[in-house]
């Protein structure tokens, strides 16, 4: 992922937000976690549906990236966890990560 976030694109499990669809069957295993501070979701993917290389060992993308322009460049997150209204979330971290196959 790090040779290439600048070119990553969002996805999203609902249609209509501006992003591409996560595919039938990429998700596996996810879990979803809602605090007061915060919402964590963890899972498995099947990396290839969303056009990335099987072998590929992971990254993180944020808000900052190293020009602070974003990884991808301009990414933003937006919730109705916190307040029940479409919020921008300002922090947000998107970890992937391959385990041995």
């Amino acid at each position: 992922m790090g040779d290439y976030e600048a070119d990553m694109v969002a996805y999203c499990t609902m249609p209509g937000r501006g992003t591409r669809l996560i595919p039938e069957g990429a998700l596996q295993g996810v879990q979803w976690i809602t605090t007061p501070d915060y919402i964590e979701v963890t899972g498995f993917i099947d990396q290839t549906k969303i056009d990335m290389n099987a072998q590929d060992t992971g990254g993180e993308l944020d808000p900052h990236g190293a020009d602070l322009r974003g990884n991808p460049l301009g990414g933003l997150f937006f919730s109705t966890a916190f307040s029940g209204q479409w919020e921008q979330v300002v922090q947000w971290h998107s970890y992937v990560d391959t385990v041995d196959k």
